[in-house]
């Protein structure tokens, strides 16, 4: 009992630590409330393995990295990858590794980030992005606990804890045929579900005076609150990008503005819209006249349209884009009076 209760202590510490560390984690909503219980009691496993849902600028990462720290490997490493953001046949090297001269370019052995996450936790973020050929592995992984590097035939044991998350529908994708049924509810030992920010707007004007104050700090600026006009638009915005649009909006909103009271004209949500610049040169034909003035004896000599230029069709070889309105200048008939160019 003892020992139980020091470990709730240690893992309470952690976790105000962990929310120091990152304010946005804050919140008064009943929807997170329940998702940090559910952080706490996972972080007590030491193998669970967890997915998170939720759409992008959630805090999905953010979760992921308070169960580690609030968790008895948060001493070892935390690794953590985006799977949308490496090509899939680049994915299985950076997650297993290769031996040397697994295939071209592989002049040395690379340990994997399994590996270098062993003790600890590896946090597979878009995890939906996945080939079909790694799930099997990955799915190898949590059954096993053993993998095998690019090109070698040596099993390799690991203990770490794989936390996933995705803003996929998984379920979805499942009956869909575009990702694995097995692999799915191997992830999913414990689903946490993070709540977009328009489901619990009680934290949006805490969170927006909370990144104002950080912003202002960062950036010399003066900050006193902000206004009923500013609150109002705030709340009534859906967000959806989330916290990280709500961050976003403040760091640019500082940056651009110097009131201490920030009114709804002073954020910065959407850019103005640019006017039209206008070209340097343009190519309008159609207001010059067809014939160029002429002066001297060309001027007696060239011949004079028959009829008004806006009446005159379009020729047909003169390209659309140019914008012909007229025929162009007689120049054949006034070269061969005048003897080609010498205008003698």
């Amino acid at each position: 009992a003892m020992e139980s209760q020091k470990l709730w202590l240690e893992l309470r510490r952690l976790r105000h630590q962990a929310f120091s560390d990152e304010d946005s984690l804050h919140s008064t909503s009943p929807a997170m409330q329940e998702a940090y219980a559910i952080a706490e009691q996972v972080a007590r496993g030491d193998t669970t393995s967890l997915l998170i849902e939720g759409e992008s600028g959630t805090g999905k990462e953010y979760f992921a990295n308070l169960i580690h720290r609030m968790s008895a490997r948060h001493s070892q490493p935390f690794v953590e990858i985006n799977c949308a953001a490496i090509p899939s046949e680049l994915l299985e090297s950076e997650l297993f590794g290769h031996e040397k001269g697994a295939f071209t370019d592989a002049r040395a052995q690379k340990l994997g980030l399994m590996e270098l996450a062993n003790g600890g936790t590896l946090f597979l973020d878009e995890i939906g992005e996945m080939s079909p050929m790694l799930q099997v592995k990955l799915l190898r992984v949590l059954e096993r606990r053993t993998f095998k590097r690019v090109g070698g035939t040596k099993d390799i044991t690991v203990n770490l804890r794989i936390i996933s998350a995705t803003n996929q529908d998984l379920e979805r994708m499942v009956k869909e045929g575009g990702f694995r049924e097995d692999l799915y509810y191997r992830l999913k030992v414990v689903p946490l579900y993070v709540p977009p920010l328009r489901e619990r707007r009680e934290d949006i004007l805490p969170l927006a005076r909370l990144f104002m104050e950080r912003f202002s700090k960062q950036f010399k600026k003066p900050f006193r609150d902000l206004a009923p006009s500013a609150q109002r638009v705030l709340t009534e915005y859906n967000w959806p990008g989330n916290i990280r649009e709500l961050k976003n909006l403040f760091e640019r909103t500082v940056l651009l503005e110097s009131a201490d009271l920030r009114a709804a004209r002073h954020l910065k949500r959407n850019s103005r819209p640019r006017a039209p610049s206008r070209p340097l040169f343009t190519r309008s034909f159609a207001a010059r006249p067809a014939t160029p003035p002429a002066c001297g004896r060309l001027a007696r000599l060239t011949p004079r349209p028959a009829a008004p230029v806006d009446r005159m069709p379009t020729p047909s070889h003169a390209p659309a884009a140019i914008g012909w309105s007229a025929a162009p200048p007689p120049i054949r008939p006034t070269l061969k009076v005048t003897f080609g160019s010498r205008g003698t």
